[in-house]
């Protein structure tokens, strides 16, 4: 098997890194090196527990995604749906930002910038057009 040298596969589990396939269980999963970021994004940092209610209807969802094998616990499809609501809220922050570049000026004063945040002041104003 040939494969591109910007492909990596990643076991699932245990998170290993291999060139080869072979190397890995059949949970393997292919990468590209853009996405190699995500596989480092717990590494370093100490874990702590957070302890959270469900209705018995989501706890068996949950379960139920768990059960597929795509992940190993619950706490591992929690933490991927945060990792996946922050890369969406970036992408979202990023397009309004970009869209806020190509649109008109908008002149804020430093005090409103201050009393609100950038953020919080650049979406009022741009709502108000």
């Amino acid at each position: 098997m040939v494969i591109p040298s910007s492909t990596v596969f990643v076991d699932r589990k245990t998170h290993a890194i291999s060139d080869t396939p072979q190397d890995l269980p059949r949970e393997e999963r292919r990468l590209g090196f853009s996405d190699l970021h995500k596989l480092s994004y717990n590494e370093g940092m100490a874990m702590t527990s957070l302890n959270i209610s469900l209705p018995e209807a989501l706890k068996q969802y949950v379960e139920g995604q768990v059960a597929t094998g795509d992940w190993g616990t619950p706490s591992e499809y929690v933490r991927e749906l945060i990792r996946q609501d922050k890369e969406r809220r970036l992408l979202n922050l990023e397009q309004e930002l970009v869209a806020a570049a190509n649109g008109p000026k908008i002149e804020i004063p430093v005090a409103e910038i201050r009393r609100k945040g950038l953020i919080t002041a650049l979406r009022e104003r741009s709502r108000r057009r």
